[in-house]
């Protein structure tokens, strides 16, 4: 059983970024997880990563909200430290839309 194990529900704060690196794709986004308290609330951010050979990069879109289990890696470079989490599983919450649905929204406002 693996001991570095996190599971994180937010929203993306922007579509995700793909790289592809040979025959796997490489997403990178970031998700917001909110925290409320009685009186505040409170955000966190998390870069995060998901190597992939789907075509779920479509659906990762900003503001979707998603579950995410994965772990945490954290580099050092140059005497600075960088938290990263690593998903290995990723689901969409709510219904998911891809960008040309996104898109097709906006023609519909009225001004």
């Amino acid at each position: 059983m693996a001991t570095n194990v996190v599971i994180l529900t937010g929203n993306l704060t922007k579509d995700c970024e793909k790289k592809i690196m040979g025959d796997k794709t490489v997403l990178g986004f970031t998700l917001a997880v909110s925290e409320k308290y009685k009186d505040r609330e409170d955000t966190s951010f998390f870069n995060c990563s998901l190597w992939t050979n789907g075509a779920i990069d479509k659906y990762l879109l900003k503001g979707t909200k998603i579950l995410l289990q994965g772990r945490i890696k954290i580099s050092k470079v140059n005497d600075r430290y960088f938290t990263n989490v690593i998903a290995d599983r990723v689901e969409l919450l709510g219904v998911p839309k891809t960008k040309e649905e996104t898109k097709n929204q906006g023609d519909d406002l009225p001004f």
